[in-house]
C-alpha cells in the first residue's frame, strides 16, 4: 500500500537502519525525518527500502550517531526521489560516507547536503552512491563549522574527500536542464580532497 506524506521524530534510543519511505512502497508526498539523539549501527535513507518518494526528502540530524552511512535518497534502483533531497547534519557524526542522492536510487530534482560541526569518517558526496544513482538536477555540497572528512589516517584521497557529485554515479542531465554541481567549504578540516 501507498502512503502520503511521512514525518518522523526520533530523540533518542538505538536503531539498526531508518528509512523515510516505504517497504517495496510508495511514498506519494514528502517525508521528513528529524533525529536529534540516538544511534543508528547501519543506514539511514531519507527516502524507501525499494520505494519511491514523489515528493521531497529532508532529513535533519543533529547529535546523532550514525554507523555505515547516511543518503537523502533511498535504496535500491527502483527507490527513486521524484522532487528534492535534502540531507543536513549538526553535531553528528557517521563512520563511513555521506551522500545526498541514494544509493543506486534516481534523484529526479536537486539534491543538496549541509555538514555543520559533524563528523565524517568516509567521504562526503552532493550526488548518489552506484551506477543507477543519477540526480537530475543540481548537486550541492556545504561544509561549515568543525567538521571533519576522514581522519588523519587516510592514506586513499577517495576515502576522506569532499565531492560534488556522486560515487559512481552520474550528476545531471544537459539534453535537460544543463545541471550544476555546487561545492561551498566554509570550515572544518578535509583530509583528503
Amino acid at each position: 500500500a501507498n502512503a502520503g506524506s511521512t514525518v518522523i521524530e526520533i530523540s533518542s534510543g538505538n536503531l539498526d537502519t531508518i528509512y523515510g519511505g516505504g517497504n517495496a512502497a510508495n511514498v506519494t508526498g514528502n517525508v521528513t525525518l528529524t533525529m536529534t539523539g540516538g544511534t543508528v549501527t547501519s543506514y539511514i535513507f531519507g527516502g524507501g527500502n525499494q520505494g519511491s518518494v514523489i515528493g521531497a526528502t529532508d532529513v535533519t540530524l543533529t547529535n546523532t550517531t550514525a554507523g555505515i552511512s547516511v543518503f537523502g535518497g533511498g535504496n535500491g534502483s527502483t527507490a527513486h526521489v521524484n522532487g528534492n533531497t535534502f540531507l543536513k547534519m549538526y553535531g553528528s557524526s557517521t563512520t563511513g560516507n555521506v551522500y545526498g542522492g541514494g544509493n543506486n536510487g534516481k534523484v529526479f530534482g536537486n539534491s543538496t547536503v549541509v555538514l555543520n560541526n559533524s563528523a565524517i569518517g568516509g567521504s562526503a558526496y552532493a550526488g548518489g552512491n552506484g551506477s543507477t544513482a543519477t540526480v537530475y538536477g543540481n548537486t550541492n555540497i556545504l561544509v561549515g563549522g568543525t567538521t571533519t572528512v576522514g581522519s588523519s589516517s587516510c592514506t586513499l584521497l577517495s576515502t576522506c574527500s569532499v565531492f560534488g557529485g556522486g560515487n559512481a554515479a552520474y550528476t545531471g542531465d544537459e539534453s535537460t536542464n544543463n545541471s550544476v554541481a555546487n561545492v561551498n567549504i566554509a570550515g572544518g578540516t578535509i583530509y583528503g580532497n
